[in-house]
């Protein structure tokens, strides 16, 4: 099974281990245990898409535990704004990652931080606004879009006569549903550790203090 590693100095890279090791290099001397590229004939890299089940725990032990170092880059990185749920972002709009439900509307704002290269690719460096960017790589292959709003920033959807967006495939709207349960979840625990309010910073509440 390939392994993907993102620590290296390099930047991401994946190797097929064959030595019986966990991983392909030490850390952080990064002295090679397996070559990177000794892939198995026929063989291809695949970037699974972790479920739901081990992605909330990952979320929430994440926005649970990061703040006790005191450094809160990657909280701001998982920041996911649901606007009229959360108050407008302060960033500039050409720093907005957005998502526009095509259903109900609702639009969903991240902060970018930036590209970087993962297998070839240029994507986000902030955990929230990669998130959207996926979603957005989703919903166009779900449903019909017309060019992107200036206003909000997201998709404009073309709709049946009816005020319905239009389909182009079922299995992709299905991911679509599911992947905005997670946008959700990011939203909701930031929520409840109160770090979704952007004009809030570092304001630790200590149980029956009165702080």
């Amino acid at each position: 099974m390939g392994f993907r590693s993102f620590w290296p100095k390099d930047g991401p890279e994946v190797c097929w281990r064959r030595s019986g090791s966990v991983i392909c290099k030490e850390y952080p001397n990064e002295d090679q245990i397996d070559p990177a590229g000794n892939a198995p004939t026929e063989s291809m890299v695949i970037d699974p898409e972790i479920g739901f089940e081990v992605q909330k725990f990952l979320v929430f032990e994440s926005q649970k535990n990061l703040p006790e170092s005191y450094k809160e880059d990657f909280i701001d990185m998982m920041r996911i704004f649901r606007l009229g749920t959360n108050s407008a972002p302060l960033f500039p709009a050409d720093e907005q990652a957005t998502w526009v439900d095509p259903l109900s509307g609702q639009s969903y704002v991240a902060h970018r931080y930036g590209k970087e290269k993962l297998d070839g690719r240029d994507v986000d460096r902030g955990i929230a606004a990669r998130m959207i960017e996926w979603m957005n790589i989703l919903t166009a292959e779900a449903y019909e879009t017309q060019g992107i709003d200036p206003s909000t920033g997201g998709f404009i959807y073309a709709k049946t006569a009816e005020g319905q967006p239009v389909v182009k495939s079922q299995r992709f709207v299905n991911r679509v549903k599911s992947y905005q349960g997670l946008l959700d979840y990011v939203q909701e625990v930031s929520s409840a550790f109160g770090f979704d309010d952007p004009t809030k910073r570092g304001i630790i509440e200590k149980q029956g203090s009165g702080m």
